[in-house]
């Protein structure tokens, strides 16, 4: 078996930075205006404005999501679970993480 070795202080800093943007994008959607004042065009731009906000929503949902599934992996490989090392071990390019 090829040997993993994750340092999850590293691991951690890195996805509290990552976290950190995240938020920052979330707050920045929790802003966004809600009305807009377009003329004949409010409807429309309303629409766009609502699906943008949505997608940017569940981009921050997700990313959130892949933070905790990646802390929790690192968990796993630190606690000597031999089949989460053996996922990455058979992964190409997954030597040393």
């Amino acid at each position: 078996m090829t040997r993993i070795s994750v340092d999850q202080e590293v691991i951690a800093s890195i996805l509290n930075k990552y976290s950190s943007v995240v938020d920052d994008v979330d707050g920045e959607l929790a802003s966004f205006p809600g009305v807009t004042d377009g003329g004949a065009a409010s409807a429309k731009i309303g629409v766009i404005a609502e699906n943008a906000m949505q997608v940017g929503t569940l981009a921050t949902v997700v990313e959130h999501a892949l933070c905790d599934v990646t802390t929790e992996v690192v968990a796993a490989l630190l606690s000597d679970d031999e089949d989460a090392a053996d996922v990455f071990a058979g992964l190409d390019g997954y030597g040393a993480l």
